[in-house]
């Protein structure tokens, strides 16, 4: 094995988002694989679509 060989940095990241119903604000696996409601009113946040999530609800920020 090489030691000058660089390791793949991972594609997918959380995601902070804020309800449209309530302002609640969730942080959301961007390649979730279930449907993502708000902890606080039930309504959808996410939802899953061909490997990625669908973000339903305010996209607040991109978290490193």
């Amino acid at each position: 094995m090489e030691a000058n060989k660089k390791i793949k940095q991972p594609t997918s990241k959380f995601i902070e988002v804020e309800c449209i119903k309530c302002g609640e604000k969730s942080i959301v696996f961007d390649k979730a694989s279930t449907k993502v409601v708000c902890a606080k009113c039930g309504d959808v946040l996410a939802e899953p679509m061909g490997g990625f999530a669908f973000i339903v609800g305010k996209k607040i920020k991109d978290l490193d």
